[in-house]
């Protein structure tokens, strides 16, 4: 039996729904290790009463008559407590209990503090006084949360090991010491392509390959457990004795550190040892078979089933009588309006080219030139009362630069199209996908006020399964790094805040620019036509941002220099560019941007070609980015980067 086009809706939203509900379940399963683990939420109130949030992995049969080693594990800036969960998973399968945070304005805890302060010490204070945990205790950080990790075990002497992952050697120089005395094994991993710390723009990788070295003969002489080398995943040391200290040094970026199979390896291996007694050969080959991964590729299996699953559900709430008069034609391109594929390639990349640009002033704050318009804490900014105290999410205040500053050249490019072309040939609302000339006002405003209600349904089926993935699973729906989460309260406010200026950017950039001067002709069938649509919408709307990271990160994978954008004096623009936010923090940030753009910019075309405007697919993907800069990134009040 043939099915009709409602039915193939129906079932198509049935798949890709279901897919996401597979998914969650099998995420969730690799996370408890299929019944092995228990892992819940605590909240832990420090002694100000703020909330800090954390993920417990407790082994099962680790109780109060049989306890087991524990673990704080501490995340870096601008992430929260899952980027942890590798190795913290990996651990809780091994017997050891693992309390991930998320400080303070980070996740889920509470805002309104600088990110130097005594929080993690508490976090610590109160895994150490679980009846659950045994008195061998240790702890594990990456980037900011390796500086944490740092301070927490020079602070409390009874730990037996620490984990450092991000840097050089040279950060524990002033440790390594202090660590031996008090009988602490600490392990560090490095990174190839470290894109922080006193990693030097013109320092390439084998340069900083020596540096380390180097680091590493003064650190054991320090200590009195050097024998003449200085290797890397070599163990210098007793871990018996307490005074081990280990070295790896991975072909990885700073972040890529956290979902390193070799990183997580090489930590559980280290703690086993240092924890329970093994031997190197017996941790080893109990640190070898891993299942991290999989959670990791189910939970951005689920995200990718989601948003995909919004096309069919869109289809299905247009075929209901409410929602019937949003869906509407494509309007016809008029010859004279239609744009020639050298015009259309040609402005395509200069459109590239100014989001590149864009990206790589505007974004980054502190020193971004348009960065004191959205960051709070910088002096001139305080005498905007605009802006203060309002926008205080440093990434977000970024983001929100690049797009209000994108936004406002589009504004100028589709005005000098109107007043140069567009009035000459009588363009109307139908040729930009604003609204059909052939209706009333009323009508249009009628049509306008659905698609904002039928945005409101999809964006409440979204926040609906994250809810539910949440309360029933403990889980997130994302990848390595955050993507659809819940709201705290102060992340919902702040969504009101950063949401008018995102919008700002869609409507023009990707509605009116991309759908109305930029239309793009038809190719045969409907699949073809989307795919091709699709393919020129990535140049157009994403090239710049990939080729910003080609120019930072193919030097250093070609051993010509180290992270160019850490000082953008090589460029001659001074402190214009990245000293301190470009590089590389806002540059990293593409690593999860660019996906999620690729997805919500087909699901954005699909959404055009069945109501014939462009206001649906704008306001969905403004509502989901900034559903995802706010409940994802950091509140800062500080400056940091």
């Amino acid at each position: 039996m043939k099915m009709d086009k409602k039915q193939k809706t129906w079932l198509a939203f049935g798949i890709l729904f279901g897919l996401t509900i597979i998914a969650i379940g099998l995420n969730s399963g690799f996370e408890h290790n299929f019944g092995t683990i228990d892992v819940s939420e605590v909240a832990i109130t420090s002694a100000d009463g703020k909330i800090m949030v954390g993920k417990l992995y407790l082994p099962k049969g680790v109780n109060s008559t049989n306890p087991a080693p524990g673990v704080l594990a501490i995340h870096g800036y601008n992430n929260d407590k899952h980027v942890q969960r590798p190795h913290s998973l990996e651990l809780a399968k091994r017997g050891v209990v693992v309390l991930a945070i998320d400080l303070l304005d980070h996740g889920d805890s509470d805002s309104g503090q600088s990110v130097f302060t005594t929080y993690p010490l508490e976090a610590y204070t109160w895994l150490e006084n679980q009846p659950f945990v045994s008195d061998k205790t240790g702890v594990v950080g990456h980037s900011l949360g390796a500086l944490w990790a740092n301070v927490v075990a020079l602070s409390n002497p009874q730990i037996e090991v620490v984990g450092y992952q991000a840097f050089g050697p040279d950060d524990l120089a002033g440790s390594v010491a202090i660590y031996a005395a008090f009988g602490t094994n600490v392990i560090q991993i490095c990174s190839a392509m470290e894109e922080f710390g006193t990693r030097q723009y013109n320092q390439s990788r084998s340069d900083w390959e020596e540096y380390c070295r180097y680091w590493i003969g003064l650190n054991t002489q320090t200590t009195g457990v050097d024998d003449g080398t200085t290797e890397f995943s070599k163990t210098y040391g007793n871990i018996a004795i307490g005074n081990a200290q280990r070295y790896v040094f991975l072909w990885k970026t700073h972040p890529g550190q956290t979902h390193d199979l070799t990183a997580t390896r090489e930590i559980v291996s280290f703690f086993c040892q240092s924890l329970f007694g093994y031997s190197e050969e017996t941790a080893d080959a109990y640190a070898k078979p891993t299942t991290y991964i999989y959670a990791e590729i189910c939970g951005a299996a689920s995200a990718l089933f989601l948003m995909l699953s919004i096309i069919p559900l869109a289809g299905l709430l247009l075929g209901t009588r409410i929602f019937a008069d949003v869906a509407q034609p494509m309007p016809e391109i008029r010859d004279e309006l239609k744009t020639k594929q050298w015009v259309w390639w040609l402005f395509a990349t200069i459109n590239f080219a100014i989001g590149g640009a864009v990206y790589f002033f505007g974004a980054n704050a502190p020193e971004g030139i348009f960065g004191n318009f959205f960051r709070s804490w910088v002096p001139d900014a305080k005498n905007i009362p605009l802006w203060t105290p309002l926008y205080d999410m440093a990434v977000g205040n970024g983001y929100t630069g690049f797009y209000v500053l994108n936004a406002g050249i589009n504004v100028l490019f589709v005005l000098g199209w109107y007043f140069i072309w567009g009035m000459k040939h009588r363009a109307k609302g139908d040729d930009l996908g604003i609204y059909t000339p052939s209706e009333s006002f009323s009508k249009n405003l009628v049509i306008i006020g659905k698609t904002i209600i039928l945005a409101a349904s999809i964006f409440f089926y979204m926040y609906g399964i994250t809810a539910f993935s949440e309360n029933v699973f403990q889980l997130e729906i994302r990848g390595p790094w955050s993507m659809f989460k819940t709201f705290t309260t102060e992340r919902a406010v702040r969504f009101w805040m950063y949401f008018p200026g995102i919008l700002f950017f869609m409507l023009f950039n990707a509605g009116i620019w991309l759908f109305g001067l930029m239309r793009q002709k038809e190719h045969g069938s409907e699949a073809k036509t989307s795919f091709i649509w699709w393919l020129k919408i990535l140049f157009a709307m994403i090239t710049g941002l990939v080729i910003l990271n080609i120019v930072g990160y193919l030097p250093m994978w070609a051993d010509i220099s180290g992270p160019i954008f850490q000082n953008s004096a090589i460029f001659g623009v001074g402190n214009l560019g990245a000293a301190a936010g470009m590089a590389p923090m806002y540059l990293l940030q593409t690593w999860g941007f660019l996906p999620i753009a690729a997805v919500l910019y087909f699901i954005a075309l699909q959404y055009y070609r069945k109501t014939g405007r462009i206001w649906l697919g704008s306001i969905i993907m403004a509502v989901v980015f900034t559903w995802l800069i706010v409940t994802g990134t950091v509140i800062d009040p500080t400056v940091l980067f």
